[in-house]
């Protein structure tokens, strides 16, 4: 599983952008059936990438940050506003 480099990098940059985002947002987002969305967004938590913080509710941890920081050309803060 991964969806490839691109797939989990807009999840991660989106949830960088937003305090949380819900699952049918970030399933809209990336363009997947309710099924394999909630099987996506599991591999991300199980990663440590994003995290659940309430039913349906997904936020992105510091482990998610850090990993977007180092796959995204000339980075600079990634601290959310």
């Amino acid at each position: 599983m991964g969806g490839g480099k691109g797939l989990y990098l807009l999840v991660l940059d989106y949830l960088r952008n937003r305090p949380s985002a819900t699952f049918s947002e970030l399933c809209r987002l990336i363009g997947m059936a309710r099924g394999a969305c909630g099987n996506y967004l599991r591999y991300l938590i199980e990663r440590g990438w994003i995290e659940k913080i309430d039913v349906g509710v997904y936020s992105i941890t510091e482990e998610g940050l850090r990993i977007l920081e180092m796959n995204t050309p000339n980075s600079t803060s990634l601290k959310r506003p």
